[in-house]
């Protein structure tokens, strides 16, 4: 496993769904900086073994690793817990995880991923964000 630290946001190559992400995130990380004054960290890590490199962000004041999805999608949703569940093994201590959505999602939606113990964030005005945290 390799794991590379470098700050946000990640200018890679963009997709409208890329181009999305990337805006959520922006939005999120100005958010942090002004309400919380913290800054997300990025990383990128290529587990053993794969030539695919996975990442992440996360926010050290609240030791939450958090990755970021454009769809409400059911399938989008298991995609993103099983990334954060997979990649968590990488740092210690480990973190809470979190999911940065485009909009709340629906009660079933929510109560999958309060069981999987996944916080959900999403914008709740131009300049704010709300949260679910699961039960711990």
């Amino acid at each position: 496993m390799s794991a590379a630290r470098d700050s946000i946001p990640h200018e890679a190559q963009r997709t409208p769904p890329r181009s999305a992400a990337a805006n959520l995130l922006a939005n999120y990380t100005r958010y942090l900086r002004a309400v919380h004054d913290t800054e997300l960290i990025r990383y990128r890590v290529t587990p053993a073994g794969t030539l695919t490199e996975q990442s992440a962000h996360h926010d050290p004041s609240r030791n939450e690793l958090l990755t970021v999805r454009c769809s409400l999608a059911r399938t989008a949703m298991w995609a993103a817990v099983g990334e954060l569940q997979d990649l968590r093994r990488y740092l210690t201590p480990q973190p809470d995880l979190a999911l940065l959505l485009t909009g709340k999602p629906d009660a079933d939606l929510a109560a999958f991923l309060r069981h999987a113990a996944v916080t959900v964030i999403w914008p709740s005005d131009r300049y704010a964000f709300s949260r679910l945290e699961p039960n711990r």
